[in-house]
């Protein structure tokens, strides 16, 4: 048996449910009350009335239930229904919980300045207009500061006040131009990593001439004119795009391999002086 109140296991001696408090058993006849009523449809005795005919619990007992709470709740597409009904002392610390709830599920949270007396429907968004909308660009989203990578850039380049010098040469190229495109990548990518999203083009033509890689023959500045894997803005300052930086990336793995042969490297590699002949 249940309480016809709260729908609670009703004990089988007791006439009063110990969850509500509400009597639920005629206390003349014991049968169940029905829900809502004031008066056993048995025998007709009033709620709070004794078997001797004391009905002074009777108006208590019948503005306890008429004094609830019943909340109802929908959701499509699951069919989820819920209705149930609360004693105002029980609204009042079910309503906070209810407003977290709705609050995760992108509904703001509900007042509950006092117990509700009248049937409330929660309202629901769908869940599209619940998950928030990101407003983030695919460029913006790239690993511009990746931690890995801003460790592993350490064992190539060394941090000196505002610079960022080349101090192991090993970058596993093929030949020159390689090794062009790969240093010219993994130095744009170190000021990425430490902050500093662009580079001035005279801080990478330092870099390329200290590396031995600044040609006379102007080969270094041809590639390099015609902005393969960055952008140049009008201040001359370069930015990695996306390819410029997974190249960076994948170079800095092969430089990092040691089972990667060291096949061109500028000290190894440089070209013979240019004489004139007699």
């Amino acid at each position: 048996m249940n309480c016809p109140a709260c729908s609670q296991p009703l004990s089988e001696r007791g006439a009063f449910c110990k969850f509500c408090g509400n009597q639920a058993r005629c206390l003349k006849c014991r049968e169940i009350l029905e829900p809502q009523a004031v008066a056993c449809v048995e025998c007709g005795t009033k709620l709070g009335e004794s078997p001797n005919g004391n009905g002074a619990a009777a108006h208590a007992a019948a503005a306890a239930m008429s004094n609830r709470n019943t909340i109802i709740y929908h959701e499509d597409k699951s069919s989820r229904h819920l209705e149930t009904s609360f004693t105002d002392r029980a609204i009042e610390g079910l309503g906070v919980v209810l407003g977290d709830v709705f609050l995760q599920r992108g509904t703001a949270r509900p007042a509950v300045s006092r117990p509700v007396q009248s049937e409330v429907q929660m309202p629901l968004l769908p869940f599209a207009e619940a998950q928030p909308t990101s407003t983030v660009q695919p460029e913006a989203a790239a690993p511009l500061q990746d931690a890995d990578d801003r460790a592993k850039l350490l064992k190539l380049f060394k941090v000196n006040g505002d610079t960022i010098e080349l101090f192991d040469n090993r970058l596993k190229a093929k030949n020159r131009a390689d090794y062009l495109r790969r240093l010219t990548y993994l130095f744009l990518y170190a000021h990425e990593c430490h902050g500093r999203p662009s580079t001035a083009f005279e801080e990478l033509s330092k870099t390329l001439r200290k590396a031995k890689i600044w040609d006379r023959n102007g080969n270094a500045r041809t590639w390099l004119a015609k902005n393969i894997g960055f952008a140049r803005d009008e201040n001359e300052r370069l930015t990695l795009n996306r390819p410029g930086r997974e190249d960076a990336q994948k170079a800095l793995l092969e430089a990092l391999d040691p089972k990667i042969e060291d096949e061109w490297n500028p000290d190894r590699n440089s070209p013979r002086a240019y004489r004139k002949k007699a």
